[in-house]
């Protein structure tokens, strides 16, 4: 979870396995939230996936990546492909802390 400012990340993970499941609710201050589903593969400390959510009443879909380190999952960013949904290059992300999840208990979410 992340919250500051007004804004707010919720990541609940639901399964982890060969791959690792669950929901991602991205609320940013005065603008529309987004609610969906992520499924993504784990390799070594980072998690790179797809996330599949609703804005503004329509369904996208959209490449996202975690880094996992101190116990938290800061996000990777890096140039997207024309389509605006996949990355141009996995290997060239930057990982920021500006918005780190952190763990928390599940209670704490709602």
């Amino acid at each position: 979870m992340y919250y500051k400012n007004g804004d707010t990340i919720n990541m609940k993970i639901d399964q982890v396995g060969d791959s690792v499941t669950g929901t991602l609710d991205i609320a940013y201050a005065e603008k529309d939230a987004n609610t969906g589903t992520f499924k993504a593969a784990l390799k070594g400390d980072t998690l790179l996936g797809t996330y599949t959510f609703n804005s503004e009443g329509m369904q996208s879909e959209r490449e996202i990546a975690f880094l996992i380190k101190n116990n938290q999952l800061i996000e990777g960013y890096g140039e997207m492909k024309e389509n605006g949904m996949s990355f141009k290059d996995k290997n060239n992300l930057q990982y920021t802390s500006a918005m780190p999840l952190s763990k928390v208990a599940c209670e704490q979410v709602n």
